[in-house]
C-alpha cells in the first residue's frame, strides 16, 4: 500500500511539472520559475506571453526596443514574491505586447498591397483580398512532357475566391484548362496571424502541389503601399 501511495505522489508530481511553459519546467531554478511551473494558468500566460513577444519582434523598426522593454520587465517580474504578483505581471506584460502586435498587423494588412513567395508560387493580397496568384514549374518538373507545365500556366491567373473568417479558398474553372486538370483543385490561403500557411487540395497538376508555410514580416513577404 505504501508503495502505491508513493507511485501516486510521484505521478502527480510529475503532473504538476509537465504544465508546459515558455521554458523547460524541468530546468527551474529561480523562485518565480517554480511558482509559473507548479500554476496551470500561470503556464498558460507565460506561453500566450511568448507568442506574443516573438510577433511583436517581426517589427523590425521597434524590434531592439522591444527586447530591451522585455529584459526590463523580467527583472520586475523576477522580484515577485507570491502567484499574485507574477499573474498581475503576465497580465500587463501580455496586454502591452497584444497591443504592439495589433499595431504591426494594421500596418502590414490594411490599405497595402502584400507580396509572398516561394519556390514555385507567388501570391498577392490587397486590403484583405487575393489579387493574384501564380503557379509556376521548373524545366526539371516530371510532368513537363505531358503538358502540365502548359496546363498550370494556363489556368493560374483565373480563379474565383470565397473567405471564411481567417482562410481564403481559391477554386480554379476547368474551363480554362483544355485537360480538365483544374476541376476541383482549390489553394487554400491561411492567415494564422504573424505567417501564412498556403496549400492546395484536390489539385492534379505537379506545381499545383504544395504546402509552405510563410512568414508575412521577413525575406518571403513584401509590402507595397
Amino acid at each position: 500500500m505504501k508503495r502505491m501511495i508513493y507511485v501516486i505522489l510521484g505521478c502527480l508530481a510529475l503532473m504538476t511539472t509537465a504544465w508546459a511553459a515558455s521554458f523547460d519546467c524541468a530546468k527551474a531554478k529561480t523562485r518565480v520559475e517554480k511558482i509559473i511551473c507548479e500554476d496551470a494558468a500561470l503556464s498558460k500566460l507565460d506561453e500566450e506571453m511568448n507568442v506574443a513577444y516573438k510577433t511583436a519582434l517581426q517589427d523590425e523598426k521597434q524590434a531592439n526596443a522591444i527586447k530591451q522593454a522585455q529584459k526590463q520587465w523580467m527583472k520586475e517580474r523576477n522580484d515577485c514574491s507570491d502567484a499574485e504578483c507574477v499573474r498581475s505581471a503576465y497580465e500587463n506584460r501580455n496586454e502591452q505586447l497584444r497591443a504592439m502586435s495589433s499595431a504591426l498587423s494594421q500596418s502590414v494588412n490594411v490599405l497595402t498591397t502584400q507580396r509572398c513567395s516561394k519556390p514555385g508560387v507567388d501570391f498577392e493580397i490587397e486590403n484583405q483580398q487575393v489579387t493574384g496568384f501564380y503557379a509556376q514549374s521548373s524545366a526539371s518538373d516530371p510532368d513537363l512532357a505531358n503538358g502540365y507545365t502548359l496546363t498550370c500556366v494556363q489556368h493560374i491567373g483565373k480563379f474565383s475566391q470565397s473567405r471564411n473568417d481567417n482562410e481564403y479558398v481559391l477554386s480554379f474553372n476547368e474551363s480554362n484548362d483544355q485537360y480538365g486538370e483544374s476541376k476541383l483543385c482549390k489553394v487554400h490561403i491561411t492567415d494564422e496571424g504573424e505567417k501564412y500557411h498556403l496549400y492546395t487540395t484536390d489539385c492534379v497538376s505537379e506545381c499545383m502541389k504544395f504546402n509552405y508555410q510563410i512568414k508575412k514580416v521577413g525575406k518571403d513577404c513584401r509590402v507595397a503601399k
